[in-house]
């Protein structure tokens, strides 16, 4: 590989570039194959980078490693829109796509995680969004009120449809957005 037309001759030097190149690759990856096959970690965070810049609509954007007891995984946030007790955010967490709550206070999250779980759920079969009940709920500060497993576009060719999911993702914002408005404006959460 040449930059600039001209090769490196130091050994240094072209292991780095070499070590760049490769790192730029993993990171694009998602461009040239499914996301739905083995990905890496690096490969979500350059998938993330580019969501996070085609997302201008998009508030309190984040992402990164996120631990956990099962291994952890990397995500991307957005949203923090406020409701009573709380505020609903979206994140990705790699192939699955989740609607999660914050709640700060220990004695009501269980209520308010279930209020809105079932506030979402219904609103989103009316909306023919994809989402569902998470197999398992937790009950810490961020919480999973909703899930949609495979939330991105794909194109004819496999591959990410980039616009499309960028759309896809605005669209269910400015959703999660007027719910967290009305949940807001109504007592019952």
């Amino acid at each position: 590989m040449r930059v600039l037309g001209v090769a490196p001759t130091n050994d240094i030097l072209r292991e780095y570039r070499d070590w760049l190149w490769q790192r730029e690759q993993t990171a694009t990856a998602w461009r040239r194959a499914p996301l739905n096959g083995p990905i890496s970690g690096r490969t979500w965070q350059g998938f993330y980078s580019a969501l996070e810049g085609g997302a201008s609509w998009a508030r309190h954007v984040g992402w990164g490693y996120v631990a956990n007891p099962a291994g952890g995984f990397q995500a991307m946030w957005w949203g923090f829109y406020p409701v009573e007790g709380g505020e609903l955010y979206l994140q990705l967490q790699q192939r699955t796509l989740a609607v999660r709550v914050v709640v700060p206070d220990k004695g009501r999250r269980r209520a308010l995680r279930n209020g809105w779980s079932q506030r979402v759920l219904s609103a989103a079969a009316d909306a023919g969004w994809g989402l569902r009940r998470p197999k398992h709920f937790g009950s810490g500060l961020y919480m999973a009120v909703a899930v949609w497993p495979d939330w991105w576009v794909v194109g004819e060719d496999g591959l990410v449809d980039l616009p499309g999911t960028l759309a896809r993702l605005e669209a269910l914002d400015a959703w999660v957005r007027r719910l967290a408005d009305q949940g807001s404006s109504s007592s019952g959460t």
